[in-house]
């Protein structure tokens, strides 16, 4: 069980490679979108100031869109972030399964798995991409569990015999 939780962790944590960077360049572009629209009506209105029939341009009604555009970018950014330090994370944890090992910091990644297939059905839906990291997190959970129980009994005997 914890070989193919590691397995799965690993095979997570590339999907999750991959997400982090589109959702950091798609928040990039989609915050630095705000900006754009804002020159793209400067030189509206200054091309057509000398033509009274122009149409005006409703300046409150497309800072307010814009704004909207640029906190929702700002919010992908931090979810990108999120996945590529989730990322670091779970192969750090599948490394740990294998090894048998540090049974918490299993824990933290299988969370961190968990919540970012989580954050990701929020933005995009449910998907069949998002299953090898709900199955890795609940795999490297059983997994941390059977770690914690095979280092208890090693706790108890340390007691000397008389």
């Amino acid at each position: 069980m914890r070989v193919a939780a590691g397995v799965l962790l690993i095979v997570a944590a590339a999907l999750n490679l991959f997400g982090g960077l589109g959702y950091l360049v798609g928040g990039g572009l989609a915050s630095g979108s705000g900006a754009f629209m804002n020159k793209v009506a400067d030189e509206m209105e200054a091309s057509t100031a000398s033509d009274p029939n122009a149409p005006k341009i409703d300046r409150t009604e497309m800072n307010e869109a814009t704004g909207k555009i640029a906190a929702a970018g700002g919010l992908l950014m931090a979810f990108g972030l999120y996945l590529l330090v989730a990322c670091g994370v779970m192969i750090t944890g599948a490394v740990y399964l294998f090894k048998g090992k540090a049974a918490t910091f299993i824990f933290v990644a299988a969370a961190m798995a968990i919540i970012a297939e989580a954050a990701g059905m929020g933005i995009t839906g449910f998907g069949p991409m998002k299953l090898p990291g709900i199955v890795a997190g609940i795999f490297a959970v059983i997994g941390a569990m059977d770690i914690k129980k095979k280092a208890a009994p090693v706790a108890q005997e340390a007691t000397p015999a008389a």
